[in-house]
């Protein structure tokens, strides 16, 4: 691939989702093909490849990928699960050591900050973390019961935590799917610009404390009223149509831009 054809990242389509066909580089493009079709991947202008169940991917399809600045998610069937995650790496470790510097030094005051750009609420400064996560816990449960109301979908709460995917009611399934897009969308973001996914701020512990703590800007706003919408439609929905409409809605409000400059805004 010509690299003068591959795209910033905040100009790019979101994500593409594929199950069940083979990826591989044929005659410098990569394809993806099963018994029914041979498409071009556009991996140049794709942020996220997810591969869902029955795909399989060649080692050069895998490195032309990563070489086009693309990432690329392993998923169970209709994104329901993260298996692996691979990303390209970066020349420099210029934002990586702003990270950490934010992280030693003002670790409660960029906590504060992922607040108020997710709830638009002030929090005093003598605040401590745990106390911090407790006001995030209670207000996310008001917004998605605000949320329920809005589109008039039954919401019974969020129970997806001790729960195989198959005990999950089809409204968590939905949020949880959505979840995860925006997790891998946040994710590519991070690494793209040369940060770490596991160094948080809220959330701590975790390989991707800070993918959780960005994409959580974004959920009440932007995913989440998409997917409560989808609900609602008296023809039901489905996790194709749900994924659409994120894509849509990525595209259309220029999210992939919008997350790069709120995380060098928020961590200078």
């Amino acid at each position: 691939m010509s690299y003068s054809l591959i795209t910033r990242f905040e100009d790019r389509l979101s994500f593409l989702y594929l199950e069940f066909g083979t990826i591989s580089k044929e005659d410098h493009e990569i394809r993806f093909s099963n018994e029914t079709q041979v498409i071009q991947i556009p991996c140049g202008y794709l942020a996220l490849l997810i591969l869902g169940p029955g795909t399989v991917i060649t080692h050069a399809a895998v490195k032309e990928i990563i070489s086009s600045n693309c990432s690329i998610l392993w998923s169970g069937k209709d994104y329901s699960k993260i298996y692996s995650f691979a990303a390209p790496s970066t020349s420099s470790s210029k934002n990586l050591m702003k990270q950490v510097d934010c992280f030693s030094n003002r670790n409660l005051e960029i906590a504060r900050e992922l607040f108020f750009l997710r709830f638009g609420k002030n929090l005093e400064s003598s605040i401590s973390i745990e106390a911090l996560r407790g006001k995030e816990g209670l207000l996310m449960k008001q917004a998605y019961k605000d949320l329920s109301k809005i589109f008039n979908v039954d919401w019974q709460g969020r129970k997806v935590f001790s729960c195989t995917w198959e005990d999950i009611d089809f409204t968590n399934q939905c949020i949880s799917i959505g979840n995860s897009i925006l997790y891998g969308i946040c994710g590519t973001a991070i690494t793209t610009i040369g940060m770490s996914p596991s160094l948080g701020f809220i959330h701590s512990g975790h390989t991707n404390s800070f993918v959780f703590d960005i994409a959580d800007i974004y959920k009440i706003e932007y995913t989440l009223p998409i997917i409560f919408e989808c609900l609602s439609k008296l023809e039901g929905t489905s996790f194709k149509i749900i994924r659409t409409k994120l894509r849509e809605m990525f595209r259309e409000r220029k999210l992939l831009e919008k997350i790069i400059s709120d995380i060098q805004r928020i961590i200078t």
